[in-house]
């Protein structure tokens, strides 16, 4: 018993940097951060499930699993046996429990009218589900992709990488050049990195871009009045997401300054080196046509647009 005591006093000593960042900056609010925690974890793991289904899906077509995980239902269209494959009971359960923890014992250990006051804010959520959620009044056009091959193939094909990673694979039709590209890069970044500081410097160098992608929207919404729209939102959801970057990009320094932000910044700027000359210049260095070829044998992918010819 004094064992199972002492353990659980240990625990209870137990410090977190979103814990310390909630009881610092947000002081009664600090509950925020355990529950957007328990919620992002949800997020994450029930992706997870869904895309492992999709790739058991994919195997079994491509003859590397059996058969019966390819096969589709017949009225839903959805690979119900990949997905019974892979859904396990026990990660929605376990977060589920983790997520009641860290909601209920801030409340048993401390409870306080803030955290009524925040439940029934969180309940107002439905005032603004009904207009812009059920009746879809504001498009879900700024859903974040998660894949970011798909960042390196778009970018190879608008000229801003080389080609090869804009080619697909000449029978899956797959971006495997950005693939394989993505995962050396990951794989070289946590070799030589801590995982902490990665993360860390990740998310500075992230928000840079995403506020400018923001503070760009902005712009050509005044500039470019007319240039067709496949979805708008509204310019205050833009400003608004400027807003938060510009605090996530500022914060960490002015809380904890490190020279790693200065590089990183200087990593950035220093992109205009290669800009210049191979994507607005449209230089080509020698010998890069061969080595082209030499990865288009090696991975047999083509340009997307010879797929028509095949």
């Amino acid at each position: 018993m004094d064992h199972i005591k002492s353990e659980s006093d240990h625990m209870g000593t137990l410090s977190w940097p979103s814990q310390d960042f909630g009881e610092k900056v947000l002081d009664v609010m600090a509950w925020i951060m355990p529950v957007s925690v328990a919620l992002s974890t949800f997020g994450a793991a029930n992706g997870t499930e869904f895309t492992s289904g999709r790739l058991c899906y994919a195997a079994a077509r491509e003859g590397h699993l059996v058969d019966i995980l390819s096969y589709v239902h017949v009225r839903r269209m959805t690979p119900s046996p990949a997905l019974i494959f892979n859904v396990h009971i026990s990660i929605p359960i376990i977060v589920m429990v983790i997520s009641a923890y860290l909601v209920v014992a801030p409340i048993i250990d401390n409870p306080q009218m803030e955290y009524l006051y925040a439940s029934c804010f969180i309940a107002g959520g439905l005032i603004f589900y009904y207009p812009f959620v059920y009746r879809k009044w504001v498009l879900l056009g700024m859903k974040p992709d998660l894949h970011a091959c798909r960042l390196c193939y778009a970018a190879a094909r608008e000229g801003h990488l080389v080609d090869i990673l804009s080619y697909v694979h000449v029978r899956r039709m797959t971006p495997s050049p950005a693939l394989i590209f993505n995962g050396l890069i990951a794989l070289a970044m946590i070799t030589v990195g801590d995982i902490n500081s990665l993360i860390d410097f990740f998310s500075f160098t992230a928000w840079i871009f995403y506020g400018g992608a923001m503070a760009a929207l902005i712009v050509m919404r005044y500039t470019k009045r007319d240039v067709p729209r496949p979805y708008k939102v509204h310019i205050s959801i833009p400003i608004i997401v400027m807003v938060i970057s510009v605090y996530l990009v500022v914060a960490p320094i002015i809380d904890n300054p490190q020279m790693e932000y200065l590089y990183a910044s200087c990593f950035i700027a220093g992109g205009l080196i290669f800009y210049y000359p191979f994507v607005y210049r449209k230089w080509v260095l020698l010998g890069m046509n061969k080595i082209t070829v030499f990865f288009q044998l090696l991975l047999e992918v083509v340009p997307t647009d010879k797929l028509s010819g095949l």
